[in-house]
C-alpha cells in the first residue's frame, strides 16, 4: 500500500492540470495539452524513481536484518551448548559433593567408634569474585 501512495499523490496533483486541459478550457491549444501530459508523466516518473529507491533501501535493510538474525541464531546455539556443558559439570560436581559428604560422615562415625573426636570442619573462602 505504501509503495502506491506517492504514485497516488502524483496523480492527484496532476488532476487540476488534466481538468484544465480537457474540461475547463476547451480552446486550449494542443501544445499546452501535451505539456500538461508531459508534466504529469514527469511527476509520475519521479514518484516511481522514489518508490524504487525506497524499495531498494527496504530490501537492503531486510538483507541486513536477516544476516544479523543468522548471527544471533548461531550465537544462541553456542550459548545453549555452553549451558548444557555447565549444567553437566554442575551435576557431576553435585554428585561428587554428595559422595564426599557421605564418606566424611562415615569417617566421623568411624572415629567416634574408635573412641576419638574428629577435627571440626574448616570451610574454605570462596574463590568467586562477584
Amino acid at each position: 500500500m505504501n509503495d502506491w501512495l506517492p504514485l497516488l499523490l502524483a496523480l492527484i496533483a496532476a488532476l487540476p492540470g488534466w481538468y484544465a486541459a480537457f474540461f475547463r478550457e476547451p480552446k486550449k491549444d494542443r501544445a499546452a495539452i501535451l505539456k500538461t501530459h508531459a508534466d504529469a508523466e514527469k511527476v509520475a516518473e519521479e514518484v516511481e524513481i522514489m518508490r524504487l529507491d525506497r524499495a531498494e533501501r527496504l530490501a537492503n535493510k531486510v538483507t541486513e536484518l536477516e544476516t544479523r538474525l543468522d548471527e544471533l541464531e548461531t550465537e544462541n546455539e553456542t550459548l545453549k551448548k555452553s549451558i548444557a556443558r555447565i549444567e553437566s559439570e554442575n551435576l557431576a560436581l553435585r554428585q561428587e559433593n554428595g559422595d564426599l559428604r557421605d564418606w566424611a560422615e562415615r569417617l566421623v562415625k568411624q572415629i567416634y567408634g574408635l573412641g576419638d573426636t574428629p577435627v571440626s570442619l574448616r570451610k574454605r573462602k570462596s574463590a568467586r569474585t562477584s
